[in-house]
């Protein structure tokens, strides 16, 4: 109950501000969740390929670095 009430105050916050800070922060949070969306990726990749440019590889080599695949993702609030 306390994190819905802290939310909705933060809400209230966030609505109260002027909108270029609004626009601001969403734009800082969309940044943010693009390095988090890459970070996480390039450390499942290296588990897989290992670490780039390196000559081992785990998996027995089962998996390589090689191509590219343009993609998007879709992020979203999670309701509690």
């Amino acid at each position: 109950m306390q994190d819905t009430d802290k939310r909705n105050k933060n809400l209230e916050w966030l609505k109260s501000q002027p909108l270029e800070s609004q626009l601001n922060l969403f734009q800082k949070y969309t940044e943010i969740m693009k390095i988090l969306a890459n970070s996480l990726m390039e450390t499942s990749i290296g588990e897989k390929c290992g670490i780039r440019y390196s000559r081992e590889k785990p998996e027995a080599g089962r998996y390589s670095r090689w191509g590219y695949n343009p993609a998007s993702i879709k992020i979203r609030a999670v309701k509690p």
